[in-house]
């Protein structure tokens, strides 16, 4: 019996030795069959694409949203342009010191179309034209060009009657 004892023990030992054996055989297949898209070096190359996907579609949308802004932008610009285009060729048209051509310059400017805002155009038609009632303006008298020839005063303009200081 005592010969059997450490046979027992020896094979008890064995058969612990196996059993931590098969377990480390089971944990290693089991990583070995673990999914690889759960590996940490896999997860961070999804997660740069996933930003860069990111990063990518806010840039197009970006540049679709700031085409249409500068669309917007230049729609208005356009617009008030031609609302001051409008205006000064109103204003040139009345400038004539007379509210009878005043009436058929402003006539003119609706007919030929160089007056395309229909609310404007609108307010014109329910002016009276013809019964004096439209805005003239008087004319620009323009100055005489100066003559470069002759010296030129300077300072306050010289005394009716007087002569001016000749300038050298």
């Amino acid at each position: 019996m005592s010969e059997q004892a450490p046979f027992d023990r020896d094979h008890e030992k064995w058969l612990q030795e196996y059993d931590l054996r098969r377990r480390e055989i089971e944990i290693k297949e089991r990583e070995a069959n673990r999914n690889r898209w759960s590996a940490p070096l896999v997860i961070a190359i999804f997660t740069a694409a996933a930003a860069g996907l990111g990063n990518a579609t806010a840039v197009v949308l970006n540049g679709i949203e700031q085409r249409s802004l500068e669309a917007t932008e230049f729609d208005q610009a356009r617009g008030i342009e031609e609302t001051k285009a409008e205006a000064a060729r109103i204003f040139e048209v009345i400038k004539t010191g007379n509210p009878d051509q005043a009436a058929k310059n402003l006539k003119f400017l609706v007919d030929v179309g160089l007056i395309s805002d229909p609310g404007r155009i609108k307010s014109i038609k329910a002016l009276d034209l013809e019964g004096n009632q439209l805005p003239a303006l008087p004319p620009i008298i323009s100055q005489p060009p100066i003559n470069w020839d002759e010296p030129q005063p300077i300072g306050r303009p010289p005394k009716p009657g007087g002569k001016s200081k000749e300038v050298r």
